[in-house]
């Protein structure tokens, strides 16, 4: 998907990153894009699964005294260990591309805080619902593949027009994308105002979603 996206943006659409050098090499444009590519990897990877984990494992929920709500964690770790694949592979492209990384990118865990906490938040609500309602999973395919055109993956935000930009920017996924070109490949600060209120959100979607899996799980060993 990378090397489809890389070649109709640059190749066919003449289209060029924002704010890039004049002689940045066509690879420049790969790497920004794999950035929000990562990210939105782990974020829909962690919610597909999440759907049907409980389903899956309902062996756990009727026999075995069991602390059901691990099974969404596990799921959003796994994600995380696919993203971390990735995240390798981004910076051997950007070494080649554009030499070493910054030294920012020891800021990287910094934007993925954000993100782990609205995933896990979303993951137990998903997960639960999931038990009740067994087509979730088509529901939540169609959603994630409007979010991934929503979320600025192929594009910045400031690349919006200016109507739509507070709505981007609302995008939980914004913040953690935005964040990682930063501290990886441009060598900046990722925004501390941007950051601290979308990890505060994080933090209370988490909470939520955790006292939603409690109080529904009651009823999930009746339903399956």
């Amino acid at each position: 998907m990378l090397v489809i996206f890389t070649f109709v943006l640059t190749q066919v659409f003449h289209a060029r990153w924002p704010g890039a050098p004049p002689t940045a090499p066509v690879p420049f444009f790969a790497v920004m894009v794999f950035c929000g590519i990562v990210v939105f990897t782990i974020f829909s990877e962690s919610l597909t699964r999440a759907c049907t984990v409980i389903i899956a494992n309902a062996n756990l929920v009727k026999r075995v005294v069991f602390p059901l709500e691990v099974l969404p964690v596990v799921s959003v770790l796994g994600a995380l260990v696919t993203g971390a694949y990735g995240l390798a592979a981004l910076l051997a492209v950007s070494c080649v591309v554009s030499g070493p990384p910054p030294l920012t990118v020891l800021l990287l865990p910094l934007p993925i805080v954000p993100l782990v906490l609205w995933t896990l938040g979303l993951s137990w609500l998903v997960s639960a619902l999931g038990v009740f309602v067994r087509d979730l999973s088509y529901g939540i395919g169609i959603v994630l593949q409007a979010l991934y055109f929503l979320s600025p993956v192929l594009y910045t935000a400031e690349q919006v027009p200016a109507w739509a930009q507070p709505i981007v920017r609302m995008n939980p996924l914004s913040v953690t994308i935005e964040g990682a070109r930063r501290v990886l490949v441009l060598g900046q600060l990722p925004g501390w105002r941007g950051l601290g209120l979308a990890t505060a959100a994080g933090a209370v979607v988490a909470m939520a979603g955790f006292a939603f899996f409690q109080r529904a799980k009651r009823g999930f060993a009746d339903v399956l």
